[in-house]
């Protein structure tokens, strides 16, 4: 019997906690906007961090910018792993970690090597190329049901370098 009670009183807390912490005007959150006060109070209130400890706050890409010595530049961006479909995700974790390496600075001394080897990988010769940069773009990512705000992409510069002409 307690445990038919004990489901019960979950499932209607669930219900409940939805109906007034809904983003959009419900009933149950106009009927009880005095007791939304009482709740968060107590600490039964609900937020983007309930069922996700540490959201995704902002959206990471890595960006290679090479400039050519003929004025023209060429650019990489790492691709956006937070809008791939769960499958696409899972494949590419640990590309992802390894991005998180580079940008956040735990490891510093892979971002030339990295740099060097996208050069490589995009055939690109080291004595064309006059200057690198590696930047991180970060771009805010809104809780679902939140109002859309447009913020800018920031970019913060985390390599600058000239490639050593082959001889």
């Amino acid at each position: 019997m307690t445990f038919y009670l004990a489901n019960a009183f979950i499932v209607a807390y669930l219900l409940f906690a939805w109906g007034v912490s809904s983003p959009t005007p419900t009933v149950t959150r106009r009927k009880l906007g005095a007791l939304i006060r009482y709740l968060r109070f107590l600490g039964l209130s609900q937020s983007w961090s309930m069922f996700a400890p540490d959201p995704l706050r902002a959206s990471r890409r890595l960006l290679v910018e090479m400039r050519l010595r003929d004025g023209s530049s060429l650019v990489w961006a790492s691709p956006e792993v937070h809008r791939m479909p769960p499958r696409e995700k899972f494949l590419h974790v640990r590309t992802a970690k390894f991005f998180g390496e580079l940008y956040r600075g735990t490891n510093r001394g892979l971002r030339r090597p990295f740099a060097e080897y996208l050069m490589a990988e995009l055939g690109v010769d080291p004595g064309e190329v006059s200057k690198v940069e590696l930047s991180c773009v970060a771009s805010l990512v809104l809780p679902p049901g939140s109002p859309a705000v447009h913020t800018p992409p920031q970019r913060s510069l985390l390599l600058s370098f000239t490639p050593a002409r082959s001889s």
